[in-house]
């Protein structure tokens, strides 16, 4: 999004004093082109991408179990052995990590994508797709066959976004018969 001005807003450093009326002017716009060209777009996106260090700031003052919890949503509980990583994991260093790579997806992965566009991965693909309880369709393979040219399978699993939670041993199962054939 380089032509909308967002390297140059200081939203993506840590100095908070450069934020201006008119850098706030130039956040909306570009946040009208990010969604523009994308209809899923949701505030956290935008937030994350844009506003550094105010997501870092929010997510580092409540306790890491806090905040995993409120994003679980009404998912099933993780086991604790699983919890308990998340939360060992839950540092200044990882926070900021996951807010760069919303950054990221919003400037630089996004002309990598744009310049990418018509190019197909040519390797072996496993697409694994959460179905949300759903029948399973043909939507997920139909859309990503345009994309990869070697669809080696593609497998509906009754999970939603993340699967390797929801179902880890059919994830894992499908892993090992996709990698040793």
């Amino acid at each position: 999004m380089a032509e909308a001005g967002l390297f140059d807003l200081g939203y993506l450093t840590s100095d908070l004093d450069r934020i201006s009326a008119e850098d706030m002017k130039r956040a909306v716009s570009v946040v009208t082109a990010l969604a523009s060209r994308s209809l899923s777009l949701t505030t956290i996106y935008i937030v994350n991408a844009i506003f550094g260090p105010f997501p870092e700031t929010l997510i580092s003052a409540v306790p890491a179990e806090w905040y995993l919890q409120s994003r679980r949503g009404s998912r099933r509980e993780l086991p604790k052995i699983v919890s308990d990583e998340y939360a060992r994991c839950f540092t200044s260093k990882t926070i900021t990590g996951a807010c760069r790579d919303y950054r990221a997806a919003a400037t630089c992965d996004f002309e990598m994508d744009l310049a990418d566009k018509d190019r197909q991965i040519g390797m072996p693909f496993l697409l694994l797709f959460g179905t949300r309880g759903a029948p399973p369709s043909q939507e997920y393979p139909t859309v990503w066959r345009r994309f990869a040219s070697n669809l080696a399978d593609a497998q509906p699993l009754p999970t939603g976004h993340y699967m390797q939670e929801e179902a880890p041993d059919q994830v894992h199962d499908h892993f090992v018969k996709f990698f040793t054939t």
